[in-house]
């Protein structure tokens, strides 16, 4: 005698891990040095285990530190951090994830510590770069440049000598949308001026 039907078995949240991903997404210095830890799967993460590890230098504080992170779900972060470092000159900084599902990852940055101050170096992937693009020429002193907040993409740049000029697709229109000194201020110098303006 046989018996026909449906075996159901529970689901469990981790039983499939197509799409598991763990990713260090950032390594940032100040004081303490911190990582952003992103779960970038479709599955939920479990018991993972970080380890934060400075190698060179002269570090008194916080060579090495490490935790457990219970539950990670996905798209989700958590960040990991060593709250206190201190030392001296330039050290490597490892960060290591591995989840009992088996994905692991790490990544490494250089920084330079200086006492319980750890500052990233210039051209690690990590550190904060800023590149800076020309988008206007011949004013003599700009001290600042704004939105227009409108949807137009126009800028507005503050000039000293007390012009506001504006630049509209990427080019700087000649004449001033407003002039200080020619319509309140007659006998203005050269010095002086308009240090920002405030568009409302």
């Amino acid at each position: 005698m046989y018996a026909t039907g449906t075996i159901l078995i529970p689901k469990q949240e981790n039983a499939f891990l197509s799409d598991s991903t763990l990713q260090v997404e950032v390594i940032t210095g100040g004081l303490g040095i911190s990582a952003v830890i992103r779960n970038e799967g479709d599955a939920n993460l479990t018991e993972i285990t970080w380890e934060i590890v400075l190698d060179g230098g002269f570090v008194l504080l916080g060579k090495k530190t490490e935790g457990t992170i219970p539950l990670l779900r996905p798209d989700k972060s958590d960040t990991i951090k060593i709250p206190l470092v201190l030392g001296f000159g330039k050290t490597s900084i490892s960060v290591a994830v591995n989840a009992s599902e088996g994905v692991s990852n790490t990544k490494t940055s250089q920084a330079r510590l200086l006492g319980l101050f750890a500052r990233l170096l210039p051209g690690d992937d990590n550190a904060f770069t800023v590149i800076l693009d020309q988008v206007a020429s011949g004013l003599k002193a700009p001290t600042m440049l704004t939105a227009a907040g409108d949807g137009t993409n126009r800028l507005f740049v503050a000039d000293q000598p007390g012009k506001i000029y504006v630049i509209e697709n990427e080019e700087l229109l000649q004449t001033p949308f407003f002039c200080l000194v020619l319509r309140f201020i007659p006998t203005m110098k050269q010095t002086d001026g308009s240090l920002c303006i405030t568009v409302g």
